[in-house]
Protein backbone atom coordinates (compact mmCIF):
# COMPACT_ATOMS: atom_id res chain seq x y z
CA UNK A 1 0.00 0.00 0.00
CA UNK A 2 1.31 3.45 -0.87
CA UNK A 3 1.02 6.48 1.38
CA UNK A 4 0.29 10.02 0.24
CA UNK A 5 1.12 13.00 2.42
CA UNK A 6 -0.65 16.33 2.69
CA UNK A 7 0.81 19.12 0.60
CA UNK A 8 0.40 22.82 1.37
CA UNK A 9 1.58 25.63 -0.93
CA UNK A 10 3.54 23.10 -3.00
CA UNK A 11 5.48 21.63 -0.08
CA UNK A 12 4.93 18.70 2.23
CA UNK A 13 2.88 19.80 5.23
CA UNK A 14 4.35 19.06 8.65
CA UNK A 15 2.19 19.04 11.76
CA UNK A 16 3.64 21.71 14.08
CA UNK A 17 2.66 19.80 17.20
CA UNK A 18 4.16 16.44 16.25
CA UNK A 19 6.75 17.38 13.63
CA UNK A 20 5.38 14.62 11.41
CA UNK A 21 4.02 14.44 7.91
CA UNK A 22 0.24 14.01 7.69
CA UNK A 23 -0.95 11.04 5.63
CA UNK A 24 -4.12 11.58 3.60
CA UNK A 25 -6.53 9.27 1.80
CA UNK A 26 -9.92 8.98 0.15
CA UNK A 27 -11.75 12.27 -0.59
CA UNK A 28 -8.97 14.40 0.90
CA UNK A 29 -6.47 12.71 -1.43
CA UNK A 30 -8.87 13.21 -4.35
CA UNK A 31 -8.92 16.94 -3.61
CA UNK A 32 -5.16 17.12 -3.45
CA UNK A 33 -4.81 15.05 -6.65
CA UNK A 34 -7.19 17.41 -8.46
CA UNK A 35 -5.19 20.42 -7.30
CA UNK A 36 -1.92 18.84 -8.37
CA UNK A 37 -3.16 17.78 -11.80
CA UNK A 38 -4.45 21.29 -12.50
CA UNK A 39 -1.59 23.28 -10.95
CA UNK A 40 1.32 21.26 -12.36
CA UNK A 41 2.67 22.07 -15.80
CA UNK A 42 1.75 19.45 -18.37
CA UNK A 43 4.50 16.85 -18.67
CA UNK A 44 4.11 14.74 -21.82
CA UNK A 45 6.57 12.10 -20.58
CA UNK A 46 4.31 11.40 -17.56
CA UNK A 47 1.06 12.38 -19.30
CA UNK A 48 0.15 14.42 -16.24
CA UNK A 49 -0.65 18.04 -15.45
CA UNK A 50 -2.45 20.80 -17.30
CA UNK A 51 -1.72 23.39 -19.93
CA UNK A 52 -3.50 26.09 -17.94
CA UNK A 53 -0.16 27.63 -16.89
CA UNK A 54 0.74 28.52 -20.47
CA UNK A 55 -2.72 29.79 -21.28
CA UNK A 56 -3.00 33.26 -22.72
CA UNK A 57 -6.57 34.10 -21.79
CA UNK A 58 -8.29 34.80 -25.09
CA UNK A 59 -11.34 36.95 -25.56
CA UNK A 60 -14.13 36.30 -23.09
CA UNK A 61 -16.29 34.61 -25.70
CA UNK A 62 -13.55 32.12 -26.64
CA UNK A 63 -12.12 31.60 -23.16
CA UNK A 64 -14.96 29.70 -21.54
CA UNK A 65 -14.85 26.71 -23.86
CA UNK A 66 -11.06 26.69 -24.13
CA UNK A 67 -10.47 26.77 -20.36
CA UNK A 68 -13.13 24.10 -19.81
CA UNK A 69 -11.43 21.92 -22.44
CA UNK A 70 -8.00 22.25 -20.76
CA UNK A 71 -9.52 21.43 -17.35
CA UNK A 72 -11.33 18.41 -18.78
CA UNK A 73 -8.17 17.13 -20.47
CA UNK A 74 -6.14 17.41 -17.23
CA UNK A 75 -8.81 15.62 -15.17
CA UNK A 76 -9.12 12.88 -17.81
CA UNK A 77 -5.34 12.34 -17.60
CA UNK A 78 -5.61 12.07 -13.80
CA UNK A 79 -8.48 9.62 -14.16
CA UNK A 80 -6.41 7.43 -16.52
CA UNK A 81 -3.50 7.53 -14.07
CA UNK A 82 -5.80 6.49 -11.21
CA UNK A 83 -7.13 3.53 -13.19
CA UNK A 84 -3.57 2.20 -13.62
CA UNK A 85 -2.75 2.52 -9.90
CA UNK A 86 -3.92 -0.53 -7.95
CA UNK A 87 -3.69 1.43 -4.69
CA UNK A 88 -6.36 3.97 -5.66
CA UNK A 89 -9.42 3.61 -3.43
CA UNK A 90 -12.99 4.05 -4.65
CA UNK A 91 -13.25 7.24 -2.60
CA UNK A 92 -10.34 8.85 -4.46
CA UNK A 93 -11.07 7.40 -7.92
CA UNK A 94 -12.76 9.86 -10.28
CA UNK A 95 -15.81 8.30 -11.88
CA UNK A 96 -16.92 11.33 -13.88
CA UNK A 97 -16.71 15.06 -14.35
CA UNK A 98 -20.04 16.50 -13.24
CA UNK A 99 -19.55 20.21 -13.93
CA UNK A 100 -16.97 22.63 -15.27
CA UNK A 101 -18.01 26.27 -15.11
CA UNK A 102 -15.87 29.14 -16.30
CA UNK A 103 -16.43 32.84 -15.70
CA UNK A 104 -14.38 35.72 -17.08
CA UNK A 105 -14.19 38.75 -14.82
CA UNK A 106 -16.10 41.37 -16.80
CA UNK A 107 -14.12 44.22 -15.25
CA UNK A 108 -10.74 42.56 -15.64
CA UNK A 109 -10.63 40.47 -18.83
CA UNK A 110 -7.24 39.06 -17.81
CA UNK A 111 -8.82 37.06 -14.97
CA UNK A 112 -10.94 33.96 -15.23
CA UNK A 113 -12.47 31.74 -12.58
CA UNK A 114 -13.55 28.17 -12.89
CA UNK A 115 -14.96 25.53 -10.68
CA UNK A 116 -15.04 21.86 -11.19
CA UNK A 117 -17.20 19.16 -9.68
CA UNK A 118 -16.22 15.51 -10.04
CA UNK A 119 -17.89 12.39 -8.65
CA UNK A 120 -15.84 9.57 -7.19
CA UNK A 121 -16.59 5.86 -7.58
CA UNK A 122 -18.79 6.01 -4.45
CA UNK A 123 -20.92 8.77 -5.97
CA UNK A 124 -19.62 11.49 -3.63
CA UNK A 125 -19.05 14.84 -5.31
CA UNK A 126 -15.88 16.85 -4.77
CA UNK A 127 -15.44 20.46 -5.85
CA UNK A 128 -12.41 22.54 -6.70
CA UNK A 129 -12.25 26.31 -7.36
CA UNK A 130 -9.45 28.13 -9.17
CA UNK A 131 -8.58 31.56 -10.46
CA UNK A 132 -6.50 32.17 -13.57
CA UNK A 133 -4.89 35.54 -14.09
CA UNK A 134 -2.49 37.03 -16.62
CA UNK A 135 0.43 36.90 -16.55
CA UNK A 136 -0.72 33.34 -16.08
CA UNK A 137 -0.88 32.11 -12.54
CA UNK A 138 -3.24 29.70 -10.86
CA UNK A 139 -4.64 30.11 -7.39
CA UNK A 140 -6.41 27.16 -5.85
CA UNK A 141 -8.80 27.13 -2.93
CA UNK A 142 -8.48 23.63 -1.49
CA UNK A 143 -10.99 22.69 1.16
CA UNK A 144 -9.22 20.51 3.74
CA UNK A 145 -12.54 18.87 4.63
CA UNK A 146 -12.78 17.50 1.09
CA UNK A 147 -16.09 18.80 -0.32
CA UNK A 148 -17.26 22.35 -0.87
CA UNK A 149 -20.99 22.82 -0.93
CA UNK A 150 -22.33 23.48 -4.41
CA UNK A 151 -24.24 26.53 -3.18
CA UNK A 152 -20.96 28.18 -2.13
CA UNK A 153 -19.58 27.50 -5.59
CA UNK A 154 -22.65 29.05 -7.16
CA UNK A 155 -22.06 32.16 -5.03
CA UNK A 156 -18.40 32.29 -6.10
CA UNK A 157 -19.41 31.97 -9.74
CA UNK A 158 -22.06 34.67 -9.37
CA UNK A 159 -19.46 36.96 -7.79
CA UNK A 160 -16.98 36.18 -10.58
CA UNK A 161 -19.56 36.92 -13.22
CA UNK A 162 -20.39 40.22 -11.57
CA UNK A 163 -16.72 41.10 -11.13
CA UNK A 164 -16.97 40.89 -7.36
CA UNK A 165 -14.36 38.20 -6.62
Amino acid sequence: MSVTYQVSDGDLYIDRDTGRLIPIQDEVKLGQDLAMCLLEDFDASRDFGSELQILDIPTASAANGYIAQLVSEAVTRLQAYQRKDTNTSQAEMIQSIQTIRVAIDKDNQSEAYFYLIVANELGTEYSSVMRLSRPTSLNHQLNPNAALEVIKLEQITAQALSGGV
